[in-house]
């Protein structure tokens, strides 16, 4: 079956020329996905309730108040994301394109977590016990993603999308500068420099693509079986260094706060490449200013879109832990909106190789300011220990990612982002996160850990799975100052079907939207991300 969602990840490569943000980045930027020490990931990150490792504390700032030591932790880690793609299999049997199975890795060394906590005792044995200060790195996002698909069509073509996306235009105006505020897309212009398609004569404001023929009735069509691929890679990090104090009452109530802020680093990179085993059946007339003509063949072309963001905000976290009877832990925390300013850069390349002539072009590289702000976040959580040798804990949190928004840095707001606005509120809704941990201590030494989680689909009016985890764990604590805990974590990402380009475009309101009653190809993308990350520290 063809998914609609599809048609929102096409949307999302193709972005607008004017601004590329799109409720599809609004939920980008937006989601966290906290890495935390290797004892926290190890029980699943479900420690709302737990407190005492530093990996808590992004869940919850009072978290640290627990401990009765001062204490620094560093961890490291790897992390392999394996991408497996092929061309969805539609509900009538067909596979109209990107046929070929393909396995695609990319990996990464990172540093999870960082963390320093000062423990300031007040000697006394009730109130005010103890005062916590310290200072967390955190990694809240890894955006590392890489995916390839191949395969043949003699049906449909990239350079034909860009053709007909370019319908209308005329010549002269396609001849034009990129900065032209109420031109083409970038995109076309690019193929359209680049060769991708061409102006059919006579016709002014109509395309053929490299990859077409004109028919006797006037019409465009892939005359022969077209060799195709797609890719997508993508890098970067979210991390927040969050300044964090807390205080412990009695042993019983523990309250703390943290000041968050928030880097962003993001890229990505898409290319498309066609190419024919048979230039003869692919014939294309040039005509000169002169009025003469001549018959070049379409060999092959590349075009590539490259996209760059980076980002700072801020935020604040609060939250208390409540341990009301015996092994008994309740928590809970919010965290305020990020206020995130955003600086992205983008910009497209293409050639085109026929029998006897190349054509290339490199678009400007477009610079892009704007404020986010990302929704707050809500967890909740219970723990509960038996004796030195179990505890058991569960979270959950809460984000509504229909409260995010685009704005203007600087001046009146000019209402540049209120169709995008109003999109994010109109497909992103509440997200829902469930943890669980489990951490089992055999002896005063050893500690095995387990954890689950899941999160719910953001979506209000598309179909899709959940995202899952499953990680495990084990622990080593010294009779002196020194522990140790490694961990390993599986992410299931949900399938996600990828439409690489729409054959044709329709106006509808003055907007040039897919037309969907043309069956081009879709990716089927299924992909794990797996951990291992270890923590060592020193309680003193």
């Amino acid at each position: 079956m063809r998914k609609i969602c599809a048609a929102i990840v096409a949307m999302t490569v193709f972005a607008a020329s004017s601004y590329a943000q799109t409720w599809e980045d609004a939920l980008t930027f937006s989601d966290t996905d906290n890495a935390g020490t290797a004892r926290s990931i190890g029980m699943g990150n479900a420690v709302t309730a737990v407190g005492g490792d530093l990996g808590s504390i992004v869940f919850n700032p009072a978290g640290s108040a627990v401990s009765s030591f001062s204490q620094f932790e560093l961890t490291n880690g790897v992390s392999i994301v394996t991408s497996n793609a092929e061309g969805t299999v539609f509900d009538d049997g067909s596979v109209p394109g990107f046929q070929d199975p393909t396995k695609t890795s990319i990996g990464r060394y990172k540093l999870p977590n960082i963390a320093f906590m000062l423990v300031m005792d007040s000697f006394r044995k009730r109130g005010l016990k103890s005062f916590t200060m310290g200072l967390v790195g955190n990694a809240t996002q890894d955006y590392s993603l890489k995916y390839t698909s191949t395969g043949t069509n003699d049906r449909t073509s990239f350079a034909a999308a860009m053709a007909s996306d370019a319908a209308g235009w005329p010549v002269a105006t396609m001849n034009k500068d990129y900065y032209d505020a109420n031109g083409p897309s970038w995109r076309s212009l690019n193929a359209y420099k680049a060769g991708l398609f061409n102006p059919i004569t006579g016709r002014d404001g109509d395309y053929v693509a490299a990859t077409e023929r004109i028919r006797d009735d006037g019409q465009c069509e892939v005359p022969d079986v077209l060799n195709q691929g797609y890719g997508f890679r993508r890098t970067g990090y979210k991390y927040d260094w969050a300044w964090n104090m807390a205080a412990n009452v009695s042993d019983v109530f523990y309250f703390g706060g943290n000041i968050n802020l928030s880097v962003l680093r993001y890229r990505g990179d898409t290319y498309w490449k066609e190419s024919t085993d048979k230039p003869s059946s692919f014939p294309t007339t040039f005509v000169g200013e002169d009025g003469t003509s001549r018959t070049d063949y379409f060999e092959q072309l590349r075009m590539r879109y490259a996209y760059r963001a980076e980002g700072g905000g801020i935020s604040a976290k609060a939250g208390f832990l409540w341990r009301p009877f015996g092994g008994l832990r309740i928590g809970a925390a919010i965290q305020t909106p990020t206020a995130m300013d955003i600086t992205e850069n983008y910009g497209y390349d293409a050639y085109t190789v026929y029998t006897d002539n190349e054509y290339s072009d490199s678009s400007p590289s477009e610079t892009w300011e704007y404020s986010m702000k990302i929704p707050s976040i809500m967890n909740a959580g219970i723990a509960y220990t038996v004796g030195d040798f179990l505890l058991l804990s569960a979270d959950y949190e809460f984000t509504n990612y229909g409260w995010a928004r685009f704005s203007e840095i600087e001046g009146p707001d000019t209402g540049v982002f209120a169709v995008v606005n109003q999109d994010i509120k109109d497909n992103l809704g509440a997200c829902h996160t469930l943890r669980a941990g489990m951490e089992v201590r055999p002896s005063d030494t050893v500690a095995l850990r387990f954890g689950y989680n899941f999160r719910s689909n953001p979506y209000k009016k598309f179909e899709a799975e959940g995202r899952q985890n499953i990680s495990f764990g084990l622990g080593y604590s010294s009779a002196g100052s020194f522990f140790a805990d490694a961990a390993l974590r599986m992410t299931f990402f949900p399938v996600n079907y990828i439409t690489p380009y729409y054959y044709y475009y329709v106006d509808e309101d003055g907007y040039s939207v897919p037309d969907l009653n043309i069956v081009t190809p879709e990716i089927t993308l299924t992909t794990l991300r797996t951990e291992v990350m270890a923590t060592i520290g020193w309680r003193f």
